[in-house]
């Protein structure tokens, strides 16, 4: 696997274990609505910068692009799918933080619910479909080059300590609200 491709999966590997953490979350009963409604905010937050203006930003602004001209007609569309896809996460975000912000924790665990569901299939779709299509169809010079962009995305969202701040609302995901 080229690094552009492994610097995604990797970052799927981030989405999922926020995901499962949030399953869990929704499991336990023993957490006030305080905690609830500062958790969905946080998690607003992150799907927001991590998933969204990171890694789909990855995505649209640096690999598309680049994939688009090289693929069949099947590969296009399923592209097309994909971005789609982002624009539905993006409104469920959205949702999240309308209902973080109404207070409604019933609501704000709706629509995270809505978002893990898209995304699991969004991301099996793109591992097992869309990288292994990418990696037939592009060098490993292309893979660098591609790289070498996501590192200025991620640079661009992640840095300034955002990435740092990421971490530990995971870590006291982990520590305090399971």
């Amino acid at each position: 696997m080229g690094k552009a491709t492994i610097d995604l999966v990797k970052e799927h590997e981030t989405i999922i274990h926020v995901l499962e953490l949030l399953n869990k979350i929704q499991k336990n009963d023993k957490l006030s609505e305080a905690s609830q409604i500062k958790f969905y905010g946080e998690l607003a937050y992150f799907l927001e910068i991590f998933a969204d203006k990171c890694h789909h930003g990855k995505e649209e602004v640096r690999m598309y692009h680049i994939l688009i001209p090289l693929c069949d007609e099947l590969e296009k569309n399923l592209i097309v799918a994909l971005i789609e896809e982002h624009v539905k996460a993006r409104a469920i975000v959205r949702e999240i933080k309308a209902a973080v912000e109404a207070g409604s924790v019933e609501e704000a665990a709706q629509a995270a619910k809505k978002y893990s569901i898209l995304l699991h299939d969004h991301i099996r779709e793109e591992n097992e479909v869309m990288f292994p299509s990418l990696e037939k169809r592009i060098t490993e010079k292309q893979q660098e080059i591609m790289y070498e962009r996501f590192q200025q995305v991620e640079e661009q969202t992640l840095g300034g300590g955002v990435k740092d701040k990421l971490i530990m609302m995971i870590d006291s995901w982990e520590n305090e609200l399971i």
